[in-house]
């Protein structure tokens, strides 16, 4: 459901604008983190609607499949205040960028998801005595994977930061090469951008969407003999069933973000040559991925 606030949380959002917003200006501008703003100043609206919800339904615990965005870190941190424990259900891949685990029990994919985020409680000086010591526990993927008997094909994961303009021209470039494709779209899209790439390629027998708001990750990698995505989790899931290439589509993403070169777990395509190689029969699944 769309997420309305009261006319209190409002106005005690306000109230912590003016209380607190030269002193964050101040520490950000320090930091040359002054371009974060205004993601920061979103903790003044969500704070105070996270304190009223959990007065009023006096939870057990709160349970969280995102412990990064803005929300969920308020979430976290009224739910300490208010000395409700928290759980954490880890829903995809964990970057050495994220912020350290503050929780009270973290069910995590693997040990590669519990280094990188000792890796990331390292690179601070202390972690605060308000958050807790979390009990971890490794009990693998979460999601349910099946090998579907369907005709499989090229999987690509098109990711948020891709451009339309990338996107067509990826396509463009595996029908020209008689590679047929299954293509789709993270659930974030809008429908204009997604309509304006299927538009493109109207009655076209080489190439499939996979809709996220209908068919599910499973039923989508079910279809497919190899998978394609840049910066995304899904490369995890689908190394249960396929090899997986990571590929930049849109340039300004921040390579391997989560680790999938580095671990082994996929391999890098550099650019379209490279990519259109490893797909026609060139790639090898790594050692260190069988390990």
């Amino acid at each position: 459901r769309d997420i309305r606030f009261s006319f209190k949380e409002v106005f005690q959002a306000g109230v912590l604008f003016f209380a607190r917003f030269n002193s964050l200006r101040r520490s950000l501008t320090l930091e040359n983190k002054a371009n974060n703003l205004y993601a920061y100043m979103q903790s003044y609206i969500w704070m105070p609607f996270f304190y009223n919800k959990l007065v009023l339904y006096k939870p057990k615990f709160v349970l969280v499949s995102n412990d990064h965005s803005v929300s969920n870190r308020c979430l976290l941190a009224v739910a300490h205040l208010l000395q409700i424990e928290t759980v954490y259900l880890q829903h995809g891949g964990v970057s050495n960028r994220f912020p350290p685990l503050a929780v009270n029990y973290a069910f995590l994919d693997g040990v590669r998801s519990l280094d990188s985020y000792i890796n990331c409680e390292e690179k601070i000086n202390k972690l605060s005595n308000y958050y807790p010591t979390p009990v971890i526990y490794i009990n693998g993927q979460k999601k349910i994977i099946k090998n579907n008997k369907y005709e499989k094909l090229i999987g690509i994961a098109i990711n948020p930061e891709d451009s339309v303009s990338d996107v067509l021209n990826l396509i463009e470039l595996f029908l020209i090469n008689q590679i047929c494709l299954n293509v789709r779209f993270h659930p974030s899209y809008k429908k204009t951008y997604i309509d304006t790439i299927r538009n493109n390629f109207t009655n076209n027998n080489s190439l499939i969407f996979s809709d996220a708001g209908i068919e599910n990750v499973d039923e989508f990698l079910g279809k497919c003999k190899l998978l394609i995505s840049g910066n995304s989790s899904i490369h995890v899931e689908a190394a249960l069933l396929m090899p997986t290439i990571y590929f930049v589509l849109t340039k300004n993403e921040l390579y391997d973000y989560y680790q999938h070169v580095s671990s082994g777990l996929s391999q890098l395509a550099k650019n379209s040559s490279d990519l259109i190689e490893l797909c026609k029969g060139g790639i090898k699944v790594s050692k260190q991925r069988k390990n």
